[in-house]
């Protein structure tokens, strides 16, 4: 699975996997690279009636994370959201499941 994402020649990147099993691909993690997964290794990521029946993860770090930007940090004093927040506001809501990070880069990563 590795050699599927190597390759790039850029110094900043960001992998997002929302499915069953996906904390296996913490063997991403490089300097540079955040990896966001749904899950643990053994894990199930959960569908359903979140927002308009996306995914658990998807809806708590993408729509209401990111997308709303109820994950920023009220102890900063700017509006962006950063790919460290967007996780922590995601694994602080997520119900049936536990989102997993592999975080290569050196600060907060804004995408």
């Amino acid at each position: 699975m590795k050699k599927l994402f190597a390759g790039f020649t850029i110094d900043r990147i960001i992998f997002i996997f929302d499915s069953c099993l996906s904390g296996g691909m913490s063997v991403l993690k490089e300097a540079g690279r955040v990896v966001k997964m749904a899950c643990t290794t053994s894990g199930l990521s959960y569908e359903g009636n979140w927002g308009d029946g996306h995914g658990q993860f998807t809806y708590y770090f993408a729509i209401q994370g990111l997308g709303l930007k109820l994950a920023d940090s009220p102890l900063d004093s700017d509006s962006d959201v950063t790919v460290e927040e967007s996780f922590d506001y995601s694994k602080a809501n997520c119900q049936f499941q536990t989102p997993t990070i592999a975080d290569g880069f050196t600060n907060d990563l804004l995408p």
